[in-house]
C-alpha cells in the first residue's frame, strides 16, 4: 500500500529543507560544545597569574609533568581540571 502524505513542497524541495536544518542544528551543537571546551582551557598567563609564578616556573612543571599542557600552534593551554589537581597537590 503506498500511503499519500501531503506536503506544501515538492519532495525534493522538502527535503533539501530538511538537509539545511539538520545541517544548521548540528554546526549549532558543534559550535556549543566548541565554546564549552574552550571555556575549560586556560592560556599561560592565566595560569601564571593564578599561581603568582613566572612564565619559566610554569615551563619548568611543564617538562617535570607536573603540569600537563596542550600545544596548539605555537601557544600552550592548560586543562582546567589539570589546574585543579595541581592545586589540590599535598605540598
Amino acid at each position: 500500500m503506498d500511503r499519500q502524505v501531503l506536503i506544501p513542497l515538492e519532495e525534493q524541495a522538502f527535503w533539501d529543507s530538511m538537509k539545511k536544518l539538520i545541517h544548521e542544528v548540528l554546526s549549532e551543537w558543534q559550535t556549543g560544545k566548541a565554546n564549552e571546551q574552550e571555556s575549560q582551557l586556560l592560556k599561560m598567563r592565566e595560569v601564571c597569574e593564578l599561581f603568582k609564578v613566572s612564565r619559566p616556573t610554569i615551563y619548568d612543571w611543564i617538562n617535570t609533568q607536573r603540569l600537563p599542557s596542550i600545544k596548539i600552534n605555537s601557544r600552550r593551554y592548560f586543562k582546567r581540571a589539570d589546574i585543579e589537581k595541581l592545586i589540590k597537590l599535598p605540598k
